[in-house]
């Protein structure tokens, strides 16, 4: 049976925050797995080590540590309906997934809203260079 080229889940709930040196979304998703989460990190600033590691892009994790990679999304848009994920090969392999993720129902999970916000700041860094973002809702709606 061949490999499906894309994949939709249900958002299930999210959570979102900044911290010193990193900003950081997890998406928690209904699959074939329980507890199934997809983690988007993006840190503030790099240093030789990450650039010559190839760690100077977006961070990818599912689940836990060994289904992660830095540099494995082409690109990551988000709106109030969705987060669509376009893969790279190593991401793929790396995560699990085809090449195209959709998450859908954002619009009616709590705190999607402030998801959207982190998505934006991040892609202020260089690191978070794949990400577009739509419609972001001001603060305190």
């Amino acid at each position: 049976m061949p490999t499906p080229r894309s994949v939709s889940y249900q958002l299930e709930e999210v959570m979102a925050g900044e911290e010193a040196d990193h900003l950081w979304v997890t998406l928690g998703i209904a699959s074939e797995h329980p507890f199934d989460v997809l983690h988007i990190v993006v840190a503030k600033a790099n240093d030789d080590q990450d650039e010559r590691l190839g760690h100077d892009s977006v961070y990818l994790e599912r689940r836990d540590q060994s289904q992660s990679c830095y540099g494995g999304a082409r690109s990551i848009r988000a709106s109030c309906e969705a987060v669509e994920i376009d893969l790279a090969p190593a991401g793929q392999r790396a995560l699990g997934l085809p090449a195209s993720v959709h998450i859908v129902g954002c619009g009616g999970v709590s705190g999607f809203d402030v998801a959207l916000r982190v998505f934006a700041t991040m892609r202020s860094f260089p690191n978070g260079r794949v990400l577009t973002v739509e419609a972001v809702p001001p603060d305190g709606v």
